[in-house]
């Protein structure tokens, strides 16, 4: 029956055009689909290789401290021939910031968080660039000192005659009590580039291994300040001078045959500016350094798009650094394939 014939042809071409897929299985020559069994992809996934992700973790510490810079809050001194005491002004000015001090190593723990872009090579290789924050041990210091409060002009006596004549020779200032604070914080800001290693998926989990170097800039910011021990008031002496002498600190070196003090201002002086003081001062300094990082954790497909990762990671944020340093930390986030 040629009728027949000719619709059994049309009902099979039908069939073919429609499930291109299942003609090829009848007849064996087309290549079997892409597996995602052991490779941790999704379908939705091929065709796409960039992600983006985001951690939160939590890090032990072992870096360097902030140490007070000598000079920054000045220490009470006592001059070793007379037993006056003084103080110089603290190192640096008001307007400029002061160089930070790193100290020995010392044990702490921060929160640390991280977001980056990654891109999958291939079902094993995975490339990312990552910038991570963290902080780093910080400093709290008092100190009670003395400040600069006033100054007044002093003579020495000359005897002409036996009749005393002062002959003016420079300035004493007053000290007051004071206490003087420094606070300083540390934090770190890491640029990574890392290779990850997939190591295929186990039940929907995929462990991995990598690793990775970059940049790391360690910030030191902070802040001293003075304030008046009687009251707690902030400190602002004032030192200006008088005319009728010339523009000399001086200390009291002894006394006369006739008891009057003797200044000088040959003696140990402090280091102190006629004018209004004004000895707080801003902190700030930052040091760059090479980094590298060994990582390890699991992967979880949550979704054809979002895999939760759970991960370690070991970082040293200075490799060619004197003073080693080493920072473990245990971090949880989200990968997302951009589809």
């Amino acid at each position: 029956m040629p009728m027949r014939r000719f619709i059994a042809a049309a009902l099979a071409a039908t069939a073919l055009s429609v499930s291109p897929t299942l003609a090829a299985d009848l007849f064996g020559s087309a290549p079997a689909p892409m597996s995602m069994q052991g490779s941790g992809l999704s379908e939705s996934e091929v065709g796409t290789n960039w992600y983006l992700r985001g951690d939160i973790g939590y890090m032990l510490q072992n870096d360097a401290t902030i140490i007070p810079s000598a000079g920054l809050i000045p220490q009470i001194l006592t001059d070793p021939l007379t037993g006056v005491k003084y103080v110089n002004a603290p190192i640096g000015d008001a307007g400029n910031p002061v160089s930070a001090t790193r100290g020995n190593n010392q044990s702490s723990r921060s929160a640390s968080f991280d977001v980056g872009l990654g891109y999958r090579y291939n079902d094993y290789l995975r490339l990312e660039a990552t910038y991570n924050f963290f902080h780093g041990p910080g400093l709290g210091y008092a100190q009670s000192t003395l400040c600069p409060n006033t100054t007044s002009a002093v003579s020495n006596y000359t005897y002409p005659g036996g009749v005393p004549t002062p002959v003016p020779v420079g300035y004493l200032w007053a000290p007051t009590a004071c206490n003087g604070y420094l606070n300083a914080s540390q934090y770190n800001n890491l640029l990574l580039g890392s290779a990850y290693i997939d190591l295929g998926n186990y039940w929907g989990v995929t462990p991995y291994i990598g690793a990775g170097a970059g940049l790391n800039a360690n910030t030191v910011s902070g802040s001293t300040s003075f304030f008046n021990a009687s009251d707690g008031s902030p400190f602002l002496g004032n030192t200006s001078a008088t005319a009728g002498a010339p523009l000399v600190n001086v200390t009291q070196t002894g006394v006369d045959a006739q008891g009057h003090p003797i200044y000088t201002p040959l003696g140990v002086q402090p280091q102190v500016a006629f004018g209004t003081q004004n000895w707080n001062r801003t902190i700030s300094s930052t040091k760059y350094t090479i980094a590298g990082a060994l990582m390890a954790g699991i992967g979880y497909q949550l979704s054809p798009s979002a895999t939760l990762d759970i991960g370690y990671r070991y970082i040293s944020t200075d490799l060619l650094g004197s003073t080693r340093n080493s920072n473990q930390e245990v971090h949880v986030g989200v990968r997302y394939m951009a589809n």
